[in-house]
């Protein structure tokens, strides 16, 4: 037998298996000077600054003052998500509703783990919302996108305690806001008997001041209603409301019950064409989020109008304030959304651009490839090289030289570790 002859043939059979791999996406990926130049910074950017994720795993949802806060901190590697090396110690704080900072700790951080406790103690802290925050001395870095951040309400344990069910509306007077509170306070007994017939004392506060204050009795099935108007600068995710009962026998039992409210004039309606741009000519899935004054999403249904009134366009939100639509601009126009669900608000449109190139990425849940269509490329000047790039957690995990005539590619999802990642498309001067 020639053993020569057969690894000679193995050698042959792997060169050709390796370049229909590379041809596996159309193109021949043979190194490319102007891809280095591309990939160089980025991977020096990694090694300058690396970034640390942080996740607290907390032992409940909410608190009552006397309790224990225990938790579990994981610090991470931004990019592989493995034990981060970096920092050995992490920054853990609880601010109040006022942003003021009520208690702080440091704790050991040993192959990413660490684990401590806050004693949530009467004298230091008082019924409301706090928001619990982590970091290290590094993640400052780069600002709060980086910083663990996660909210809860911090109650007052009480025997006889109420139970409330309330209901928050906003509605127009005198082109002021006049919020309308309907309420029903029950027993926290086996019963949930009604608590009728009961005078109480009702304040609303905006943070710390009292901005409504009335002495009112509940109806026979514990119900209470009343109103107020608000003023312009309220500010919803700070607005409370405090029942204190009168009756002598309740030895002024006092109950937090906090209002969310939602105004139509302040929606936020925020527009995200595909690829980053509109663009004149090029059709682009145009992606939105409406989100409420509560910072939640929120739904809603509207048009798209031109400069001279023609609606073009129709959106409706899909889930959680959020949707998409199909939309064509054209070059020199100035485009409006107007919504009628809520009705009440407009908002303008991203400025068109004359020139540019529109990327759509079609991932379906159930295929192993994602396809990827870049419209415009003939309008681009054949001086320049262009690469289409593929990065997940800072790092380049796909990469492929585009050439203007061809401007559909396939990509192996396999490429891509798990999560979130990101296509780019770039140009370079050919040297």
């Amino acid at each position: 037998m020639n053993y020569k002859k057969i690894l000679l043939t193995l050698v042959l059979l792997s060169t050709i298996l390796n370049l229909l791999a590379q041809r596996s996406n159309g193109y021949l990926a043979t190194p490319d000077k102007d891809l280095l130049r591309i990939k160089a910074p980025l991977d020096s950017f990694n090694r300058r600054l690396p970034v640390e994720k942080v996740y607290l795993h907390t032992d409940k949802p909410y608190y009552n003052i006397g309790d224990t806060l225990w938790f579990k901190a994981y610090l991470l590697d931004g990019v592989n998500l493995t034990a981060s090396k970096l920092s050995g110690l992490l920054y853990v704080e609880l601010d109040d509703d006022s942003a003021q900072m009520v208690r702080r700790i440091s704790i050991p951080i040993k192959e990413g783990l660490g684990w401590a406790q806050m004693p949530l103690v009467k004298n230091i802290f008082h019924e409301g919302g706090y928001t619990l925050r982590a970091y290290t001395n590094w993640m400052q870095n780069f600002g709060e996108d980086y910083v663990f951040s996660q909210r809860f309400y911090l109650g007052v344990p009480a025997q006889d305690a109420r139970l409330v069910k309330s209901a928050a509306t906003i509605s127009r007077t005198n082109n002021k806001d006049q919020l309308n509170v309907e309420l029903k306070l029950r027993k926290a007994d086996k019963f949930s008997s009604a608590v009728g017939i009961k005078k109480v004392e009702v304040r609303i506060y905006d943070q710390d001041h009292y901005i409504y204050k009335e002495e009112l009795q509940t109806g026979i099935d514990g119900s209470l209603r009343f109103s107020h108007v608000l003023k312009e600068r309220a500010d919803s995710r700070r607005i409370r409301l405090q029942l204190t009962s009168l009756e002598p026998t309740d030895n002024n039992k006092v109950v937090q019950v906090p209002l969310p409210i939602n105004r139509n004039q302040n929606i936020d309606l925020q527009f995200l064409p595909e690829g980053g741009s509109l663009v004149a000519g090029l059709t682009s899935i145009v992606g939105f989020k409406a989100l409420a004054e509560d910072g939640h999403g929120i739904s809603v249904l509207g048009d798209i109008y031109n400069g001279r009134g023609d609606k073009v366009a129709t959106f409706t939100t899909i889930h959680d304030g959020m949707g998409s639509f199909e939309f064509t601009p054209k070059a020199g126009e100035v485009y409006t959304a107007r919504l009628s669900q809520p009705v009440g608000k407009s908002f303008d449109l991203p400025k068109i651009s004359p020139n540019g190139t529109v990327m759509h990425v079609v991932n379906t849940e159930q295929g192993n490839t994602v396809k990827v269509s870049l419209k415009g490329l003939a309008s681009l000047p054949a001086d320049s090289a262009y690469f289409l790039i593929g990065t997940s957690r800072g790092q380049i995990y796909y990469s492929q030289k585009v050439e203007l005539s061809r401007g559909e590619l396939m990509i192996n999802k396999r490429l891509f570790p798990s999560g979130i990642a990101r296509l780019t498309f770039l140009k370079t001067k050919r040297h």
